[in-house]
């Protein structure tokens, strides 16, 4: 299935309180969270489907295959973004903040 796709676009809502909650709104640096998002996000998904175009991008919180946001690998690849996010590994600090992960 993964070689008859061309490209994956998944766009994510950057929007402090969607990606802190209330309580880490201001206590971390959105920018560099985003980028170390954007970075953890594109490889996982370029492991998992090597040699297709990946975008992770700002937008409107969706994901297309070849356009299509009902493509059957869309749940997958929700499942790949899921992990990534739940991971924390991207989080980044402001300042001298100790990010302690849960895993």
């Amino acid at each position: 299935m993964a070689r008859e796709i061309q490209s994956i676009i998944v766009e994510y809502d950057d929007d402090e309180s969607s990606m802190f909650g209330a309580e880490g709104a201001g206590n971390y640096d959105q920018q560099g969270s985003c980028n170390k998002y954007e970075t953890l996000l594109t490889g996982a998904l370029q492991a998992y489907y090597p040699g297709i175009d990946v975008t992770v991008t700002t937008g409107y919180g969706r994901v297309s295959v070849d356009g299509d946001t009902a493509h059957t690998e869309v749940d997958r690849i929700n499942a790949i973004i899921n992990q990534v996010w739940q991971s924390w590994d991207w989080l980044v600090g402001r300042g001298n903040m100790v990010l302690i992960a849960k895993h």
